[in-house]
């Protein structure tokens, strides 16, 4: 059975929410099928280190979606945890891009090295180095 998840946020803060996503982590436009060129206010986005990594993004009352997708997030009870292999190099990119930082760099045991950010739309992204990788 195949199973893959890419988070698909619908925002009024589209183009700054395209720029935080590109400058701060690193993603980059994938090439879009068929048809997406003409559908300005989506993108879809995977990260170079993890081609299987995509997020999509879509101006909130999209014309091209159904009515059911048209709010936008409303900022809460969303957290995306990423794990990478260089916190302080993500910590300083968000801080040289005046990222919103809602917790500064921390250690913990279940945590391992981590801080967490905003998003343009408010949604917390934690950050996260796992000093033996993530304990499955």
């Amino acid at each position: 059975m195949k199973f893959s998840l890419a988070p698909e946020i619908y925002t009024d803060k589209y183009d700054e929410s395209l720029q935080f996503y590109q400058d701060v982590l690193g993603f980059s436009l994938k090439a879009s099928p068929a048809g997406f060129q003409s559908m300005e206010g989506f993108a879809v986005l995977v990260h170079p280190h993890n081609p299987a990594c995509e997020l999509y993004l879509c101006v909130a009352e999209s014309p091209f979606v159904d009515p059911v997708f048209h709010p936008a997030y409303s900022g809460k009870g969303l957290i995306f945890q990423v794990e990478v292999d260089d916190v302080d190099r993500l910590y300083k990119q968000a801080t040289q891009h005046k990222t919103p930082v809602v917790l500064g760099m921390t250690e913990d045991p279940g945590n391992g090295r981590h801080f967490a950010m905003k998003d343009p739309n408010g949604i917390i992204i934690d950050i996260v180095e796992f000093k033996n990788g993530r304990n499955d």
